[in-house]
């Protein structure tokens, strides 16, 4: 059963005893588990933290099998646990971000994956430029900055004629 799981140490044996009967059921060639978030991390709380792991598997059957599990293992440990299945799509960046922040529990690390991963970050990244720009044009003191500026320059006036 559970301990407090205060330190790293104690978060990493569960990891491992995890990993270990992961492996015994499913082998290791074909999957890959990654944990994420604050249980591999120094803000991990006892009893409020969860352990956050995403399930890679191109065997539907199989990845559907490997998330039964995760989460009947983690039940009996008494912790919480959210399972993420990774597909592939282009904009889903809680993927990228928790991949490459990750502990894998395997070594299967497929060129594709890999490649979907680097456009899902080129994406996040894009995405966050464009959340920084127009945040910036939202700003009030922005607009106000620019409203000022523009009032300073001289105006041509036209005089009522338009040429």
């Amino acid at each position: 059963m559970l301990t407090d799981l205060a330190t790293w140490k104690e978060r990493r044996e569960l990891l491992a005893d995890f990993q270990m009967k992961l492996l015994h059921q499913f082998g290791e060639n074909d999957y890959n588990v990654f944990v994420f978030g604050s249980y591999i991390r120094e803000d991990f709380t006892p009893g409020e933290s969860d352990i956050d792991l995403i399930v890679y598997c191109n065997k539907i059957i199989k990845r559907m099998d490997i998330v039964d599990y995760c989460r009947d293992y983690f039940y009996q440990q008494g912790l919480p646990c959210d399972v993420l299945e990774y597909y592939y799509y282009e904009y889903e960046y809680v993927y990228a971000i928790g991949i490459l922040n990750s502990v894998p529990l395997t070594d299967y690390f497929p060129k594709q994956l890999k490649d979907e991963l680097y456009i899902i970050a080129k994406n996040y990244a894009a995405h966050k430029r464009e959340n920084a720009l127009q945040q910036k044009y939202q700003d009030w003191e922005y607009v106000i900055y620019k409203r000022k500026s523009i009032h300073k320059k001289e105006v041509p006036h036209l005089n009522g004629k338009i040429t």
